[in-house]
């Protein structure tokens, strides 16, 4: 599901092109998670490297980023909410 962004901006705006945008956001099921990384690093996508890893944003961020060789950015979701994380 499309969550911001280019596709929002189609929705909402006379003219879309004037709302900048700097990434896609998709949300989509925590289940299909290691399903959509597949497919996206078999489309040349790599997951943007960060202060911690794939399995930390998995367990406790709920959301990872990757990027295209042509520059797109893809912010994956898989939760609307994150989780208190030092309650």
């Amino acid at each position: 599901i499309p969550l911001k962004g280019p596709v929002l901006a189609e929705m909402l705006y006379a003219r879309p092109a004037l709302r900048p945008c700097s990434d896609l956001d998709l949300l989509i099921r925590r289940e299909h998670l290691e399903r959509v990384d597949e497919l996206l690093r078999r489309l040349a996508y790599r997951r943007m490297a960060d202060a911690h890893s794939f399995r930390f944003d998995v367990a406790y961020d709920h959301a990872t980023l990757y990027a295209s060789p042509s520059g797109v950015h893809v912010d994956l979701d898989w939760s609307m909410l994150s989780e208190p994380r030092y309650a």
